[in-house]
């Protein structure tokens, strides 16, 4: 009898010592799990730490690139004499620091009211006769009211002129008037057909802001020439 209780005992020390082993196993496993989690939760903070600081670093190199050549083109502003060539080289210089595939310069004329293609890059020649009135298309809306805009989605958008719609196959555009001294002197709009390029940013409308207030300065500062138009 002893000698069974004695057994019993023994395989009770046993089990209990089997099973503290396993709650200490248990516990070391849980920790070392809820470590590993830790570990991970900080990698994926680290990640998206080093992704926003990698697009925060593109963003601002874009920003100086952009402003480099926003001061080369001041300088070829105040280099270039004739208006005509001037313009087409604000057209030019926009579509390509835009990024975009197209861009048309208007010029308002008082006397007909309407805006006259003057400067455009990426157009065929048809673009030449393309004549806007206040609140037609895109550019007339723009004129009107005195403000850029951004269309997404241009053949969709009440703001597209019929005509252009089926020429262009616009996709995105992006639009800005030229005003001097609150007078109205002209709309440049930029675009991209669909599926090339991006959308259009609010960066990139900052942009096309400066050139379009160059070229109001430019053309109210300089003689006016007859009308004739730089096909880039």
């Amino acid at each position: 009898m002893q000698s069974g209780h004695g057994q019993n005992i023994a395989w009770s020390i046993a089990l209990a010592g089997g099973l503290a082993l396993c709650l200490v196993l248990f516990l070391l496993f849980r920790a070392q799990a809820q470590s590993l989690t830790k570990v991970a939760q900080r990698s994926r903070e680290l990640a998206a730490e080093i992704a926003e600081y990698r697009r925060v670093e593109e963003a601002l190199a874009e920003r100086t690139t952009r402003l480099e050549a926003v001061r080369d083109v001041a300088v070829e502003i105040t280099r270039e004499l004739d208006l005509t060539t001037l313009l087409g080289l604000i057209t030019r210089r926009a579509v390509e620091l835009v990024g975009t595939q197209s861009g048309v310069l208007y010029l308002w004329d008082e006397a007909t009211q309407v805006l006259m293609p003057h400067a455009w890059h990426g157009y065929e020649e048809w673009i030449r006769e393309v004549r806007l009135g206040l609140g037609e298309g895109i550019a007339g809306t723009v004129a009107q009211r005195r403000e850029g805009v951004i269309v997404e989605d241009y053949r969709t958008s009440p703001l597209a002129h019929p005509a252009l719609k089926e020429r262009t196959g616009a996709m995105t555009v992006l639009a800005e008037p030229l005003l001097y001294r609150d007078r109205l002197v002209g709309v440049l709009v930029l675009l991209n057909p669909h599926g090339v390029g991006r959308p259009f940013t609010v960066a990139d409308r900052n942009l096309l802001t400066l050139f379009a207030a160059a070229g109001g300065y430019c053309y109210r500062e300089r003689p006016a020439p007859r009308y004739r138009s730089a096909t880039l």
